[in-house]
């Protein structure tokens, strides 16, 4: 049986409270990511991360220098994608980048949008 972790994880409040003092990855495509997203959101399609075949994670080498150019590691870092599981492979991605303070906005672009929080 599956065991959550809370700990990882953040809630749309949570977020929302946090804006402007967190990294918010957005894991989307750009067309998704330019149509509207959470304010202050980086883009970073969970894709970039993946390796030449397009399925399976790059190498820790390569991870730990796409995101080196643009997510300082000392941050705290909220992923979050339309529905969860692209957020979760960024997640991942990161994790494996060496990253600690990393959560998942597991809610997401559809349940940030359904609260009618703000967009960019």
């Amino acid at each position: 049986m599956p065991k959550p972790r809370p700990e990882i994880r953040i809630e749309s409040d949570d977020l929302k409270d946090s804006l402007g003092k967190i990294t918010i990855l957005d894991a989307r495509s750009p067309q998704e990511f330019f149509g509207g997203h959470i304010p202050g959101a980086i883009l970073s399609p969970f894709t970039d991360g993946l390796g030449q075949n397009g399925f399976v994670f790059d190498t820790k080498e390569s991870l730990e220098s796409l995101y080196a150019e643009k997510i300082p590691k000392d941050k705290e870092i909220v992923c979050y994608c339309m529905h969860g599981h692209r957020a979760s492979s960024l997640f991942y991605q990161l994790k494996i980048s060496g990253y600690e303070n990393v959560r998942l906005y597991d809610g997401s672009f559809i349940d940030w949008y359904s609260k009618r929080l703000p967009l960019e």
